[in-house]
């Protein structure tokens, strides 16, 4: 609010600023004849005084105060008259900016004043001690407790909103966070846009995590991604040898998840099993949920070359961490090590090329014992796989 005030302050000095040297000009052409510069004895002063004057008159204008300089010549008055129609414009829009940023600020707190009503109600009701809600209060203020952002479903006229605009409002939302993915390569942020922006209308939602509470548990079922918008987290897993912070309460150890964080990737490729503990332990945090099954549903709506990557990748992927799995290495819901994903990724577009090449070269008439349809990416990603190991 105070920026909004600031810049609308700005606008109108830069815009008083015009009319003061206009005002000075006009004093200054008609000086001889009489002008306002004669009225208030400053005909012989020199620029600054006269600019100061001018602009004290200007602004005048547009407040309601006085001042001792009046136009005298019939083109003063005129634009006095002018510029006077201008600030009652001007004026009042910048008091209705103001008024409409308060009743905003006072929007947003509401929710936190209804939860602070509701703990007073709480403890009146069974006449606890202040001096226990006072604590209580403490807490919950510095935790984060009474700060939970609005969600979309809970602002009912979103829903009265056409599709497409509500398309572009996921787009805006989440577009930056999806083009941060490392399994999707950088061309087709700009080749498979419409499905990038179809991924955020129907497989992303916004969710939130006061403190304290598990966003999910080690063994548990996942089946979406997690991307962090805003706060931080803790991730838990099992110690091992590792310069994380140790977790004083239990054997386990603590990676800080920040900003921007993935987790759960591979949920997107095959059945997984949450490998440690999220929990918000540093007050509200939000973050954004891909649904892996609606992802991998829209993908196959899109046959071509992403789609062809993507299930390499995946493969890729998964074979990767289960070959680490089986060595004993440390495998968690966060990404896999920047390097690993760069070579999984280089494969992966390796072998996407070479397939696009092998379909190219496939016989126009197929065996009678294989239909049409069989020949899918899996199949060529075989034959390919083949000719790679015979030329090696």
């Amino acid at each position: 609010m105070i920026s909004k005030v600031l810049s609308g302050l700005g606008m109108i000095l830069v815009a008083n600023h015009f009319i003061a040297c206009f005002w000075y000009g006009l004093g200054l052409l008609y000086l001889e004849e009489g002008s306002w510069l004669l009225l208030a004895g400053i005909e012989e002063a020199d620029f600054g005084l006269g600019y100061v004057a001018a602009m004290h008159w200007s602004l005048t204008q547009f407040t309601p105060a006085t001042n001792n300089i009046s136009p005298v010549t019939p083109l003063e008055r005129l634009f006095a008259v002018v510029v006077i129609l201008i600030a009652m414009g001007v004026f009042s829009s910048f008091i209705s900016s103001i008024t409409s940023a308060v009743n905003t600020l006072r929007a947003v707190r509401m929710e936190q004043l209804k939860q602070e009503s509701r703990i007073r109600q709480f403890f009146n009701e069974r006449n606890l001690s202040a001096e226990l809600f006072n604590k209580v209060q403490d807490v919950c203020r510095k935790r984060g407790l009474f700060e939970i952002r609005l969600k979309e479903h809970e602002v009912l006229l979103l829903n009265e909103i056409p599709d497409s605009l509500k398309s572009r409002l996921h787009e805006e939302i989440f577009l930056p966070l999806i083009v941060t993915a490392d399994f999707l390569p950088h061309w087709c942020h700009y080749k498979d846009h419409r499905f990038l922006r179809k991924v955020c209308h129907l497989a992303m939602y916004e969710s939130s995590a006061v403190s304290a509470q598990d966003v999910f548990s080690r063994g548990t079922e996942g089946k979406d991604v997690l991307i962090v918008q805003q706060g931080s987290l803790g991730y838990y897993v099992n110690a091992q040898e590792s310069t994380t912070e140790f977790d004083p309460s239990g054997n386990k150890e603590r990676w800080h998840i920040d900003e921007g964080t993935w987790l759960s990737t591979p949920a997107l490729f095959a059945n997984w099993t949450h490998r440690g503990r999220l929990n918000a332990d540093s007050g509200t945090c939000y973050f954004a949920v891909l649904q892996g099954e609606i992802f991998c549903g829209l993908a196959a709506e899109y046959p071509g070359p992403l789609f062809q990557y993507l299930q390499i990748f995946g493969l890729l992927l998964i074979s990767v961490i289960e070959a680490r799995d089986e060595e004993g290495e440390e495998v968690s819901d966060l990404s896999l090590p920047d390097h690993l994903v760069e070579g999984i990724a280089q494969r992966a577009q390796g072998f996407a090329d070479a397939l696009n090449m092998r379909s190219h070269s496939l016989p126009t008439h197929l065996p009678s014992h294989i239909e049409a349809e069989d020949v899918g990416p899996w199949m060529l990603l075989k034959a390919c796989s083949m000719q790679l190991s015979e030329s090696a």
